[in-house]
Protein backbone atom coordinates (compact mmCIF):
# COMPACT_ATOMS: atom_id res chain seq x y z
CA UNK A 1 0.00 0.00 0.00
CA UNK A 2 1.43 3.36 -0.95
CA UNK A 3 2.03 6.05 1.62
CA UNK A 4 -0.65 8.33 0.08
CA UNK A 5 -3.26 5.57 0.29
CA UNK A 6 -2.59 5.36 4.01
CA UNK A 7 -2.13 9.06 4.74
CA UNK A 8 -5.19 10.41 2.92
CA UNK A 9 -7.74 8.36 4.95
CA UNK A 10 -5.81 9.17 8.13
CA UNK A 11 -5.85 12.89 7.38
CA UNK A 12 -9.54 12.82 6.48
CA UNK A 13 -10.36 10.89 9.64
CA UNK A 14 -8.26 13.32 11.67
CA UNK A 15 -10.08 16.30 10.16
CA UNK A 16 -13.43 14.71 10.94
CA UNK A 17 -12.37 13.93 14.50
CA UNK A 18 -11.08 17.49 14.90
CA UNK A 19 -14.35 19.01 13.73
CA UNK A 20 -16.32 16.61 15.91
CA UNK A 21 -14.12 17.55 18.89
CA UNK A 22 -14.72 21.26 18.23
CA UNK A 23 -18.48 20.69 18.24
CA UNK A 24 -18.20 18.69 21.47
CA UNK A 25 -16.05 21.45 22.98
CA UNK A 26 -18.71 24.04 22.20
CA UNK A 27 -21.35 21.89 23.89
CA UNK A 28 -19.32 21.07 27.01
CA UNK A 29 -16.92 23.10 29.11
CA UNK A 30 -13.59 21.38 29.80
CA UNK A 31 -14.20 21.84 33.53
CA UNK A 32 -17.45 19.86 33.51
CA UNK A 33 -16.68 17.17 30.94
CA UNK A 34 -17.42 13.62 32.03
CA UNK A 35 -15.09 10.70 31.50
CA UNK A 36 -17.48 9.32 28.87
CA UNK A 37 -17.50 12.59 26.92
CA UNK A 38 -13.71 12.85 27.04
CA UNK A 39 -13.41 9.23 25.91
CA UNK A 40 -15.65 9.88 22.91
CA UNK A 41 -13.74 13.05 22.11
CA UNK A 42 -10.17 11.82 22.56
CA UNK A 43 -10.15 8.02 22.39
CA UNK A 44 -13.09 6.80 20.33
CA UNK A 45 -11.55 7.48 16.92
CA UNK A 46 -8.85 4.83 17.55
CA UNK A 47 -10.21 2.63 20.35
CA UNK A 48 -13.84 2.71 19.17
CA UNK A 49 -16.89 3.84 21.10
CA UNK A 50 -17.07 0.42 22.77
CA UNK A 51 -13.34 0.37 23.64
CA UNK A 52 -12.60 -2.75 21.59
CA UNK A 53 -9.95 -1.13 19.38
CA UNK A 54 -12.03 -0.89 16.22
CA UNK A 55 -12.37 2.90 15.82
CA UNK A 56 -12.46 4.45 12.34
CA UNK A 57 -8.77 5.45 12.46
CA UNK A 58 -7.52 2.06 13.76
CA UNK A 59 -7.11 0.38 10.34
CA UNK A 60 -4.53 2.93 9.14
CA UNK A 61 -2.30 2.82 12.23
CA UNK A 62 1.02 0.91 12.25
CA UNK A 63 0.19 -1.15 15.31
CA UNK A 64 -3.01 -2.85 16.40
CA UNK A 65 -5.07 -0.69 18.74
CA UNK A 66 -5.60 -2.52 22.04
CA UNK A 67 -8.98 -3.69 23.24
CA UNK A 68 -9.45 -1.53 26.35
CA UNK A 69 -12.27 -3.77 27.62
CA UNK A 70 -9.71 -6.50 28.38
CA UNK A 71 -7.31 -4.49 30.56
CA UNK A 72 -8.55 -6.01 33.83
CA UNK A 73 -8.67 -9.53 32.41
CA UNK A 74 -5.12 -9.17 31.08
CA UNK A 75 -3.94 -7.88 34.47
CA UNK A 76 -5.07 -10.81 36.58
CA UNK A 77 -8.61 -9.52 37.14
CA UNK A 78 -7.58 -6.15 38.60
CA UNK A 79 -7.89 -2.92 36.63
CA UNK A 80 -4.36 -1.48 36.13
CA UNK A 81 -5.34 2.06 37.10
CA UNK A 82 -1.83 3.46 37.55
CA UNK A 83 -0.64 2.02 34.21
CA UNK A 84 -3.70 3.45 32.42
CA UNK A 85 -3.24 6.88 34.01
CA UNK A 86 0.47 6.90 33.15
CA UNK A 87 -0.27 5.89 29.56
CA UNK A 88 -2.88 8.65 29.13
CA UNK A 89 -0.68 11.30 30.71
CA UNK A 90 2.39 10.20 28.72
CA UNK A 91 4.48 9.20 31.73
CA UNK A 92 5.17 5.76 30.24
CA UNK A 93 5.59 4.69 26.64
CA UNK A 94 5.18 1.13 25.46
CA UNK A 95 7.46 -0.28 22.79
CA UNK A 96 4.33 -1.41 20.99
CA UNK A 97 3.48 2.26 20.55
CA UNK A 98 6.70 2.64 18.55
CA UNK A 99 7.06 6.36 18.02
CA UNK A 100 4.03 6.91 20.22
CA UNK A 101 1.05 6.98 17.89
CA UNK A 102 -1.18 7.59 20.91
CA UNK A 103 -1.28 11.29 21.78
CA UNK A 104 -0.01 12.43 25.15
CA UNK A 105 -3.18 13.74 26.71
CA UNK A 106 -1.48 14.97 29.88
CA UNK A 107 0.33 17.59 27.79
CA UNK A 108 -2.84 18.44 25.92
CA UNK A 109 -4.75 18.93 29.20
CA UNK A 110 -1.90 21.16 30.44
CA UNK A 111 -2.28 23.24 27.27
CA UNK A 112 -5.97 23.71 28.06
CA UNK A 113 -5.33 24.74 31.65
CA UNK A 114 -1.96 25.06 33.39
CA UNK A 115 -3.17 23.46 36.59
CA UNK A 116 -1.93 20.03 37.72
CA UNK A 117 -5.14 19.43 39.71
CA UNK A 118 -7.13 19.95 36.50
CA UNK A 119 -4.81 17.58 34.58
CA UNK A 120 -5.04 14.87 37.26
CA UNK A 121 -8.82 15.24 37.36
CA UNK A 122 -9.10 14.85 33.55
CA UNK A 123 -6.81 11.80 33.55
CA UNK A 124 -8.70 10.32 36.53
CA UNK A 125 -12.12 10.79 34.94
CA UNK A 126 -10.91 9.29 31.67
CA UNK A 127 -9.29 6.33 33.45
CA UNK A 128 -12.43 5.79 35.50
CA UNK A 129 -14.53 5.65 32.36
CA UNK A 130 -12.13 3.14 30.79
CA UNK A 131 -12.43 1.06 33.95
CA UNK A 132 -16.22 1.06 33.48
CA UNK A 133 -15.74 -0.52 30.03
CA UNK A 134 -14.14 -3.66 31.46
CA UNK A 135 -15.74 -6.99 30.54
CA UNK A 136 -17.06 -8.83 33.55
Amino acid sequence: MTRSKVMIPLLLAGCGVGLWAQDLNRMTSQDTMSGATMYQMYCGSCHGVDGKGKGPVAPVLKTRVPDLTLLSKNSGGKFPLMKVEQTISGDIVFSSHGSREMPIYGDMFRDIKRDETFVKQRVGLLSGYIESLQRK
